[in-house]
């Protein structure tokens, strides 16, 4: 993937309560491996394969919660209470 990498910068449009920010993904990857929105909240992850996914209780993947992350917070209580709130799915993809 280190060869393929794209960035984003997302400006929402008509969505008040989305943020904007700047990301870095695999092309037609959804989710961002590292992030910065306009608050300066930076977030990234460390893609680690992992069996401790279940399959019984659906959540976000680490790709996602970055992007999710980036959107919504606007300090670090933010960023940890959205994760600590948040339905974790699988690891990685």
């Amino acid at each position: 993937l280190q060869d393929f990498l794209a960035s984003i910068i997302y400006v929402p449009v008509g969505a008040a309560q989305m943020l904007p920010s700047a990301g870095v993904f695999a092309p037609g990857f959804v989710g961002y491996f590292a992030a910065i929105n306009s608050h300066g909240v930076a977030i990234g992850v460390n893609t680690i394969r992992s069996a401790n996914g279940n399959s019984t209780h659906v959540g976000l993947n680490s790709l996602m919660m970055l992007r999710a992350v980036a959107a919504v917070a606007q300090n670090l209580d933010q960023v940890v209470s959205f994760v600590g709130a948040s339905a974790r799915g699988a690891p990685f993809m």
